[in-house]
């Protein structure tokens, strides 16, 4: 398995409680060959791969937490309540953690793991620093069989009805429910620990994607992450009932053969190549505001029209049984108006949802949609070939000009492709 957690050599202590004492034991954590647990003892003034920790503290707190390790994404700030969900610190207890956080993209648990400072007061300083990411499965295959595990020896140990237990099985019996599994999902996906979410709130989002679509309404839910969700979902809906323009979005011929092969890359790497096919498929080689416009059967004058303010979200309904749809825009920039709408056109490929939708978060979805408008609009060949090797900021930005995207689009554009190196933290 490319991810490992486990304990290694349990160990029974005569300190704490029942749990903690007959679960302490070396826990090692690994992910795809980086030691993630990997200390140095002050101590002994040795290095070593697990760190002296009890499981069970670790077991309540992924079972705790368990809809919103897999499904909740990171937000550009993240809070106290978030971090608690998601950083592996939070786990408390008297030990000293990894700084280890989990995050959904809602396809990949993103893994992130960073280095603790050296301190003199205490005992071990852990050394990794990492980022890297697994499917749900596996995340949620590794971690189920870590909490059952602990369960496991707490038994052995005649320790049999803990917080543990019983919150365990309430999870369990969560996952065997379909309409359950649901309804978590987008509790967690909009911020809240299980049955402190608005019931209302979770149930008008469940009745919406009865028109939706179940994959939209995910999206949706994550857009309305935060302390005001009510008024979030309900600006979605207002916009969802704005005249918009009338449009239509061709469908693109995938061979079953190439649909397979892009179900195994990553995001950005999905949408890069489906744009490739879309671009053949609709025979689009320019870029221009005409030719785009002309996909969509709406006016050029679209992409420059003023817009009075910038909406949370973009959108295109799909009418039934048509190519035809109604969309509405976001971003009031000329450049961001021809971005969104492409990462329109984008959605119109990967997903079958009565409605198409472009956010500021960084689902899966949204990330396939920015590679797909990135290599569209602006292809890495035609891009490398126009930038001949000048990769200065006023060189970028003239090719931002030039393919009528932002400078920020072609920079990361290039990173994507390695053609320039990520940029280093300041």
């Amino acid at each position: 398995m490319p991810f490992e957690l486990s304990i290694e050599n349990w160990l029974s202590t005569n300190y704490d409680t029942d749990e903690i004492r007959h679960t302490t034991g070396a826990l090692r954590i690994e992910l795809n060959g980086s030691i993630l647990t990997r200390v140095y003892d002050r101590w002994t003034k040795t290095v070593r791969d697990e760190a002296l920790l009890s499981a069970y503290p670790l077991a309540l707190w992924f079972a705790s937490s368990w809809w919103r390790l897999l499904w909740e994404s990171c937000p550009k700030e993240p809070d106290t309540e978030w971090r608690m969900a998601h950083e592996m610190a939070s786990v408390g207890d008297g030990y000293i953690w990894p700084q280890i956080s989990f995050d959904s993209d809602c396809e990949k648990v993103n893994v992130r793991c960073f280095q603790s400072e050296e301190s003199p007061i205490e005992p071990i300083q852990y050394l990794t620093n990492f980022h890297n990411s697994i499917t749900i499965t596996e995340f949620e295959s590794v971690v189920e069989s870590f909490i059952n595990s602990t369960i496991a020896r707490l038994d052995a140990m005649k320790v049999a009805t803990t917080t543990l237990h019983h919150l365990w099985q309430e999870v369990q019996a969560e996952r065997r429910d379909k309409e359950s599994v649901l309804y978590r999902q987008i509790e967690a996906q909009i911020g809240f620990e299980p049955d402190e979410a608005p019931e209302d709130l979770v149930n008008t989002l469940l009745q919406l994607a009865k028109r939706t679509g179940e994959e939209t309404i995910r999206e949706i839910a994550t857009v309305c992450s935060g302390h005001d969700a009510e008024s979030a979902l309900q600006n979605v809906i207002d916009i969802a009932q704005l005249a918009g323009v009338e449009g239509e979005i061709p469908s693109v011929n995938i061979p079953p053969n190439e649909r397979e092969r892009l179900s195994t890359l990553p995001p950005w790497s999905r949408g890069y190549r489906l744009a490739q096919i879309a671009r053949t498929s609709w025979n689009r080689q320019e870029h221009s505001d005409y030719a785009l416009s002309s996909l969509l059967g709406i006016s050029k004058d679209f992409f420059t029209e003023s817009v009075r303010s910038s909406l949370p979200v973009g959108l295109a309904v799909r009418y039934p049984d048509t190519e035809k749809v109604r969309i509405v825009c976001q971003k009031r920039h000329p450049h961001a108006r021809r971005f969104e709408a492409t990462r329109l056109l984008a959605d119109s490929v990967i997903s079958k949802d009565s409605w198409l939708i472009s956010t500021d978060t960084f689902t899966a979805r949204q990330k396939v949609q920015r590679a797909f408008a990135a290599e569209f609009l602006c292809p890495i060949a035609e891009l490398q070939e126009f930038l001949n090797d000048d990769f200065s900021d006023d060189s970028l930005e003239g090719a931002g000009e030039y393919f009528g995207v932002s400078p920020k689009t072609v920079e990361w554009h290039l990173i994507n492709h390695k053609a320039i190196p990520y940029p280093s933290a300041p």
